[in-house]
């Protein structure tokens, strides 16, 4: 007998290591939720024709349950409509010779997102422009959901409403896939086991309008993956309490906190689009996924995170499990049953899990691009050289003078190429949060920002003339002291001696560190810290001597959470300039962030 009180071994007999199902044959179980069993198969076809797949039968409590029967039902023939790269596959629908179904479907080798912040919670690293770039192809996906459409053309309404972690799978390639559509809703479903009142889907990702029981449409599934959008920012549960009540009202009534509370090194942008996507509104959020997918790509276009990136990283953290899965299917090609334990056939182990202190360099695009431009300079300076000195051979030929140039006035030009020692590192990695010292410009943000300007951040040098005079501050902010002062003058009198990097910037440098060091406190002002700290690094890259951008990147850092590099930065902005006005409040901020 089969049934809800047949032994749980009677049905999956049918169902062993070697049974054919159709043309599938069966090769182990590599999975089991609480309705289905999935179970790897090879697919084969005529002419050696061979494929890996899965093949997802229901569970023997509930072979007989017509509501159970009638989700598979349901999942198959939804999921078989939608053909996209980010929606798993799925090939066919059978019944077995018991009349129970079975869906054939695509073969993921690839990770939950679910297990994937587990292992960050075990020590590796998710950096968020990563988890931005997964979230966004999770948004074409359910797009592609959302917009299938009947043989008549017409909409069909579909709302996954079981949008989460667990059901979002990326693969070892980069590529993400959206999977289980088993609760579905659309307007012809075969199966109407939602009853008045009933919760379909996790507690903690479901909307506000379908804990409500009130209509939903596509915008529920933008709010649930907020949720997880939330969730791989922060690397933290959004809505958790010791009972279902509990979740349910926190996501009613509770305040949204953004994702950078808990993690500073998340832009403020995608701060943005988690909280919209989080609104209890739904005529406030993302109207649908692909307005989302575009508010992220956005971000994720000037940090150039693509499935590359995804697909390094997980071979990163996941490559022992790689492994393991490819020796699952080694072993499946040589034998009807893999030669391997199904307790290791589940992955649900974390051995082979391996820390990963840092993402690939190539994922920080401003220091490729500092790099990019530096080098486009260096080479557009010598080409320049040489022009010149051909132009003026040529002249000097044209007037039978061949030796007017003399070589020596072009050797400082020519040691021009050795500022590659001057490349600006990039911004450091995010270290855990702690906490910063009161900053007074902290107070007086949120009040007078639209009042400040750049300049309000600038030193004031003890030689400084009248706030009224019409001189930048700036102008002053290259001042060196005596000795760097008497060794530019000796190096003046004796035309033998090199002259040396430190000294006073060219006019047109001058400018352009005025111009960089507004910027950065533009984007200071603005409340992005991560950007304003990288365009005072480039000012430092011209001048390493230019004292008021280390006074910015000192509040960068503070504001950031990185004090022992805040510290530095005043630090070396006092060797510079030791006779400011503000040393004393700078001396004092540094003991602050001493204490621990």
């Amino acid at each position: 007998m089969t049934g809800p009180g047949a032994p749980a071994t009677q049905m999956f007999d049918l169902f062993a290591p070697g049974t054919m199902l159709g043309r599938n044959e069966l090769l182990a179980t590599i999975g089991e939720g609480g309705m289905a069993r999935v179970i790897l198969a090879r697919q084969r076809g005529p002419m050696g024709f061979e494929k890996v797949v899965v093949v997802k039968v229901i569970h023997p409590d509930f072979a007989t349950d017509r509501a159970a029967v009638g989700m598979l039902l349901d999942e198959a023939r939804v999921a078989a409509q939608i053909s996209h790269p980010n929606v798993v596959q799925t090939y066919e629908l059978g019944i077995e010779v018991n009349g129970h179904p079975y869906i054939v479907m695509e073969y993921l080798a690839g990770e939950s997102l679910q297990r994937i912040l587990k292992s960050v919670s075990m020590g590796t690293a998710f950096d968020p422009r990563i988890a931005a770039r997964i979230v966004a192809d999770t948004c074409d996906g359910l797009h592609a959901a959302h917009e299938l459409t009947d043989l008549h053309g017409h909409n069909l309404g579909l709302i996954h409403r079981d949008v989460s972690l667990g059901n979002i799978v990326v693969l070892y390639n980069g590529c993400v896939k959206v999977v289980d559509f088993g609760i579905v809703k659309t307007r012809d479903r075969v199966s109407s086991t939602t009853q008045q009142g009933q919760l379909k889907g996790k507690y903690a990702y479901m909307s506000p309008e379908q804990i409500r029981n009130e209509p939903m449409d596509r915008r529920s599934d933008v709010f649930s993956l907020g949720v997880v959008l939330w969730e791989c920012l922060s690397l933290r549960r959004l809505f958790h309490a010791d009972n279902v009540p509990g979740i349910l009202l926190q996501i009613l009534e509770a305040k949204r906190i953004a994702p950078s509370h808990f993690r500073p090194e998340v832009p403020r942008e995608l701060d943005a689009i988690a909280l919209k996507a989080l609104d209890v509104d739904p005529a406030k959020r993302f109207q649908n996924a692909l307005e989302m997918k575009r508010a992220l790509e956005d971000v994720i276009w000037q940090s150039r995170c693509d499935a590359g990136d995804v697909r390094n990283y997980m071979t990163a953290v996941f490559g022992d499990r790689m492994r393991k899965r490819q020796a699952l299917l080694s072993s499946a090609a040589r034998t009807s049953g893999p030669e391997i334990e199904p307790k290791d056939a589940t992955f649900d182990d974390t051995s082979g899990l391996r820390p990963v202190p840092q993402l690939p360099r190539r994922l920080d695009p401003r220091r490729v691009e500092r790099k990019r431009n530096w080098l486009a300079g260096v080479v557009l300076g010598v080409g320049v050289m040489i022009g010149v000195g051909a132009g003026i051979r040529l002249i000097a030929g044209s007037f039978g003078r061949p030796n007017i140039v003399n070589a020596k006035t072009l050797e400082p030009a020519a040691q021009e190429p050795k500022r590659v020692q001057l490349e600006p590192a990039p911004v450091a990695e995010p270290a855990p949060q702690v906490t910063s010292v009161n900053d007074p410009m902290d107070d007086a943000m949120p009040t007078m920002k639209s009042r400040l300007r750049p300049e309000h951040l600038e030193p004031v040098f003890a030689d400084d003339p009248p706030k009224d005079a019409k001189k930048d501050p700036a102008d002053n902010a290259d001042t060196k002291d005596t000795k760097d002062t008497k060794d530019t003058k000796d190096t003046k009198a004796d035309p033998k001696v090199a002259p040396k990097r430190d000294v006073e910037p060219a006019k047109e440098s001058g400018a352009k560190l005025k111009e960089l060091y507004a910027q950065g406190s533009e984007l200071f002002l603005g409340g992005n810290f991560v950007e304003a700290a990288t365009v005072y690094k480039q000012a430092l890259a011209l001048d390493r001597n230019f004292a008021p951008a280390y006074r910015g990147l000192g509040f960068a850092y503070q504001r950031m959470g990185f004090d022992a590099l805040a510290i530095e930065s005043f630090t070396k902005y006092l060797a510079l300039a030791p006779g400011v006005r503000d040393a004393a409040a700078i001396r004092q901020r540094i003991e602050k962030l001493e204490v621990p």
